[in-house]
């Protein structure tokens, strides 16, 4: 799942929640996930907070994965726990771009052709851009979650011209949790899942 909220965004997943991945993780490395329901269990929140100088008109990718040296290593280890991901932004002139799969595929775009997010274009760098009016430290509206062996995900920050160097801050609150198969769900625990969709699902549906 990657959404933007409204004002009123739902609660953290907490012990005994029942989720259900979309049909999006019927694929590759996280396959075994699709469609099926899962029990949170221990679920704990950590706090985390990232900054970066970036110069005038300039940018850096932020790759929130465990893909390889250089990422933030935000994703699970083990296969069964899920990450739930909350981002709160901190900075004046910075746009924030969610990117997955990495490195170049904007996750929120326009269906229209050329109607995809340019840091290079003088209009289209405001096309689907998260700004610290979005989401911020104190209301955290912007949320992700994440499986392991999930596909890379990059916020790429843009500081916008005539604002010199800037200084970003990324604020995350992790909620580990781990998470067990529930082989033969109940009617009322298929009735109470929340959905988890993958970003594919999301984009075919018109995305966030």
């Amino acid at each position: 799942m990657i959404k933007l909220f409204s004002d009123k965004a739902p609660s953290l997943l907490l012990d005994g929640y029942i989720i259900q991945f979309g049909d999006g993780y019927n694929t590759g490395e996280v396959a075994k996930f699709g469609g099926r329901y899962y029990k949170v269990k221990n679920p704990q929140q950590v706090r985390y907070t990232r900054y970066y100088i970036i110069p005038d008109s300039d940018y850096i990718d932020v790759n929130l994965s465990n893909a390889s040296s250089g990422t933030e290593n935000l994703y699970p280890y083990q296969a069964n726990e899920l990450n739930e991901i909350l981002l709160g932004i901190e900075a004046d002139g910075t746009i924030v771009y969610p990117i997955i799969p990495a490195p170049d595929r904007y996750f929120q775009q326009l269906g229209y052709t050329g109607m995809i997010p340019s840091i290079t274009d003088s209009t289209k760098r405001y096309l689907g851009c998260l700004t610290q009016d979005d989401t911020t430290k104190d209301n955290m509206r912007f949320r992700m979650c994440f499986v392991k062996d999930e596909d890379p995900m990059v916020l790429r920050c843009y500081v916008d011209s005539g604002q010199s160097y800037e200084k970003i801050l990324l604020h995350f609150l992790v909620n580990r949790c781990t998470i067990s198969k529930l082989d033969v769900p109940t009617e009322s625990q298929k009735a109470k899942a929340r959905r988890i969709l993958r970003y594919s699902e999301l984009k075919k549906g018109g995305g966030m």
